[in-house]
């Protein structure tokens, strides 16, 4: 019989589960706004950060109040995306004065809201993915 080794991939696969958290869900209600080109949920006490999503045109919805039921990302990377910048020689750098600090939400079902009620506009698992190429 041969003698087992220990190997250290158990310790390795818990941390690294320990290190990406699931994303929080929220569902928050509030008025789409524009400003500079990204669009924000502002609700009566915070403003939110709208990631892109596939097949979702936010600016059909603007000065309208929504309800987006979604998660928030651990990191969101679209306010990175948002502030890359090129310099010199091609390069990209990221410009700390355009990172935009507001909560970020990824949208996966969105109503607008009329005066019947709420209206689903958006829900991601209707999406028709072969449109899109990963």
């Amino acid at each position: 019989m041969s003698p087992r080794i220990a190997l250290p991939f158990f310790p390795l696969l818990l941390a690294a589960c320990t290190a990406n958290p699931p994303t929080m869900s929220i569902t928050v209600s509030g008025t789409l706004v524009e400003a500079g080109g990204k669009y924000y949920l502002q609700s009566a006490e915070i403003r939110y950060h709208l990631n892109w999503m596939p097949q979702l045109r936010y600016g059909k919805y603007l000065g309208r109040e929504l309800v987006v039921q979604g998660s928030v990302p651990e990191q969101c990377a679209q306010v990175w995306q948002d502030a890359v910048i090129k310099v010199h020689g091609g390069a990209e750098l990221v410009d700390w004065r355009e990172v935009d600090w507001s909560t970020c939400i990824a949208a996966e079902r969105v109503s607008l809201v009329t005066a019947d009620g709420e209206q689903l506009v958006y829900d991601w698992r209707e999406i028709n993915m072969e449109d899109y190429y990963f």
